[in-house]
């Protein structure tokens, strides 16, 4: 109430007004057999138990139809004329309840509310004509609970009903002298959580997207009245309709599924959809981005348009909502773990971040702390809303890095363009080492000089550790051709190339540029270089230990010094690079333990003849 405000009443206490109602409600009125009869069926059952199934009978089995005129308006009908009829008001139901409770020696009476103003009675005058509703007042247990017949489609316990939030109830009881508080069990409180699976296969692939919301109290009893005149397919169209709202082209794989767990009043709905084109590429700067949202939180956290106002801002209370995102990535990715926890006047957001094993996890925890923000604190409301839902997305990035043609679990477009300039490297590389190979293998066929004579015959042939020397360099050889096409792909696309040695490219690096230049002409040479040295082995020629010694010298070098530069590069794993590290230490540990071995070995020198 904005002003003053002049109350005036005949009553003096609230216990006269207990003493005006009392008599309207006849606890031992008369019930028909068919209600006796149904007590006799539950009344085994525990208090608890009991107290509800007979609450779900009035609640199932009486319609709520209000004809309050005359002596109506405040007296309620004869609880048997009421079952009889099968309709009756809020005071006519509450009755019947309170009398049924009687008869299961349950400790019941009717309960005078305000389904509108009920907070603000404690502070009126004492009169009947402050209450509009009724409900009933059970003591079970050394607990109050507060049953409303009115309502539809409760199930559970007792503590998982929902309720009204009255505020304050007048208990039509001989011992009650002044308003009681209403407090609704915590079980019927709005209680929502949403779990969505995204299963992303790869970045040009439709993501499939999974999804699973509990619904319980409140909310499962809205759900659970919303269903039970809703066709399917309509059912279907309203919950994609959620979606395609931020995501157009999303498509139901299947109809929704639910079930309805009523000894817990929880109703759980199973979702399936797919997404095509979830991720946007950008092929400017070769990067792929998706925004992922907590869209369940979107309908409880808008945007306040008016936020100077007179009246207080009402808020829905108490709500708890958990959003649970989890998202699996087709690879590794960089993601930093983090947690938040934002305030204001009338909610908290609890966010977390966690990642393993390829899969993001996104907590979001929505509380109400109040059911209301007073007038002059909107605009700071609003303020803290705005900051809240501009933060509420979380988005992934990937910018495809320098040896990577395909982009990712995807294949290359057909339009990329070749580069030129990888190729006339690549070439002359080849040419060079093939033509200087071919000078070396003729070389020594050419010397003029009589062959070295063998110091001891037992020694010569490919026996011993020159039959593992023949092996590794075939498997040398096999392995630096797959390695060879699986490097040089990636690099032929001049997009790629661009993105990573134009300056202001989304991954220029000064060193980018001569690393792949590099690795270019060691991948080409690296090849015919291994073929030089199975045919020197083979032919038995003098040049083979010197080639190896050289073979090995240079690719622990060049090992060393690719990985030395490469650590200087941004990478867009989430673990560091350890492939290149061993790659360097194996091929130093080679040169180290076979060069003195072609240097002094007998076998070597009794062998390599011509």
């Amino acid at each position: 109430v904005g002003g003053p405000v002049l109350q005036v009443s005949e009553y003096p206490d609230w216990a006269a007004v207990v003493a005006w109602g009392r008599p309207l409600y006849p606890l031992d009125a008369p019930l028909p057999q068919e209600l006796l009869d149904f007590a006799e069926t539950i009344r085994a059952l525990p208090p608890g138990p009991r107290a509800a199934a007979a609450l779900h009978k009035i609640q199932d089995d009486v319609r709520y139809l209000s004809l309050s005129l005359g002596e109506s308006s405040h007296r309620p009908h004869p609880p048997a004329e009421v079952f009889a009829h099968r309709f009756g008001d809020c005071k006519d139901k509450a009755l019947l309840l309170a009398c049924l409770l009687r008869r299961l020696d349950l400790d019941a009476a009717p309960a005078l509310v305000d389904a509108g103003a009920g907070r603000d009675l404690d502070r009126r005058l004492p009169s009947p004509l402050l209450f509009d509703h009724v409900i009933v007042h059970l003591r079970l247990d050394g607990r109050e609970y507060w049953l409303d017949p009115t309502d539809s489609y409760q199930a559970g316990e007792l503590d998982q009903h929902a309720l009204a939030p009255h505020g304050w109830a007048l208990p039509l009881r001989d011992d009650v002298r002044a308003l009681v508080p209403v407090i609704p069990p915590e079980g019927g409180r709005r209680w929502m959580q949403r779990i969505e699976t995204y299963t992303c296969k790869g970045l040009t692939q439709p993501v499939e997207l999974a999804v699973r919301t509990i619904y319980r109290g409140y909310y499962a009893e809205g759900l659970r009245s919303h269903l039970a005149g809703l066709a399917a397919d309509r059912f279907a169209t309203e919950r994609i309709n959620r979606y395609v709202r931020y995501l157009p082209a999303i498509k139901q794989v299947a109809p929704p599924r639910w079930t309805d767990a009523r000894e817990r009043n929880e109703i759980v709905v199973e979702e399936s959809y797919s997404i095509p084109d979830y991720w946007t590429f950008d092929s400017a700067q070769r990067r792929y981005s998706c925004e992922i949202n907590p869209y369940l939180l979107f309908d409880f956290v808008e945007k306040i348009a008016d936020p100077v106002r007179r009246m207080p801002l009402a808020v829905t209370h108490p709500t708890e909502l958990t959003s649970t995102i989890i998202f699996h990535l087709p690879e590794s990715w960089n993601v930093k773990p983090e947690t938040t926890h934002d305030a204001t006047p009338a909610f908290t957001l609890d966010f977390e971040v966690k990642y393993a094993d390829n899969e993001i996890r996104l907590d979001y925890k929505y509380r109400t702390t109040a059911d209301h923000v007073a007038a002059d604190r909107v605009p700071e409301y609003a303020q803290a809303i705005g900051r809240v839902r501009d933060a509420l997305g979380y988005r992934l990035t990937y910018t495809l890095p320098a040896k990577q043609l395909d982009r990712p679990a995807g294949k290359a477009s057909a339009t990329d363009a070749l580069n030129w300039s990888i190729v006339l490297v690549a070439l002359l590389s080849f040419g060079f080492a093939g033509a200087a190979a071919f000078q070396i293998y003729r070389w020594r066929s050419s010397d003029a000089l009589p062959p070295r004579l063998p110091t001891r015959p037992d020694l010569n042939g490919l026996r011993g550790w020159l039959i593992l020397v023949g092996i590794g360099l075939g498997i040398g050889l096999v392995r630096a051709l797959v390695t060879y096409r699986g490097f040089l792909l990636p690099v032929l696309n001049l997009e790629t190339w661009n993105a990573c040695t134009v300056p202001g490219a989304s991954r220029y690096h000064p060193l980018y540029a001569p690393l792949i230049l590099a690795e270019v002409v060691f991948n080409t040479m690296q090849p015919v270089c291994l073929a030089l040295a199975l045919g020197l082995y083979f032919s038995r020629k003098r040049a083979f230990p010197w080639v190896m010694i050289a073979l090995l010298g240079g690719t622990a070098l060049f090992n060393l010094g690719d990985t030395i530069v490469a650590a200087q590069l941004p990478t867009s794993s989430a673990t560091p690079d350890v492939e290149g590290p061993i790659r360097a230490a194996g091929a130093l540990v080679a040169a180290a333990v076979w060069i003195p071995y072609y240097r002094i070995s007998k076998r070597v020198q009794a062998t390599f003849l011509r």
